[in-house]
């Protein structure tokens, strides 16, 4: 780990570990208030108290809101990945996250931002499970 923050420092300066940070910041903050809006808001209109809501129910909701932020946001997952993918290489095909934008749209398609969205919305299975879980936890409290 330690040689591949060096060569990362060494060719690209302390900025080159920070590339494609803006776009993960975005991706995360989008993901987030997506997932909380949709589920906070579905679950409320569901149960008026939502400590009744079943378990099965809870981790369907959650993992189905999850999909939904996931497949909104994938793009920016897509750019981020990029960015920080040519950290290290000499020849770096993207200026900046307007400019990965706007040649992956031109040179491979919208579909290409979509690329292994499906596994990652099966690795998300695990953190609906969690969600659920803690809600179950909370109706004990």
């Amino acid at each position: 780990m330690n040689n591949c923050i060096g060569e990362v420092v060494r060719k690209d300066g302390i900025g080159g570990l920070y590339r494609g940070f803006s776009a993960a910041l975005q991706f995360a903050i989008a993901t987030r208030a997506i997932f909380f809006g949709l589920f906070d808001t579905i679950r409320t209109t569901m149960y008026e108290d939502p400590k009744h809501m079943p378990f099965i129910v809870s981790f369907l909701l959650s993992q189905s809101c999850l999909i939904i932020s996931g497949m909104t946001c994938y793009p920016l997952d897509t750019v981020r990945r990029r960015l920080m993918m040519q950290s290290g290489r000499a020849i770096k095909p993207y200026k900046n996250t307007i400019d990965c934008w706007s040649k992956i749209i031109r040179n491979e398609g919208c579909p290409a931002f979509y690329r292994g969205f499906a596994t990652n919305s099966l690795r998300s299975t695990s953190g609906a499970l969690v969600i659920s879980v803690y809600y179950e936890f909370l109706k004990y409290l």
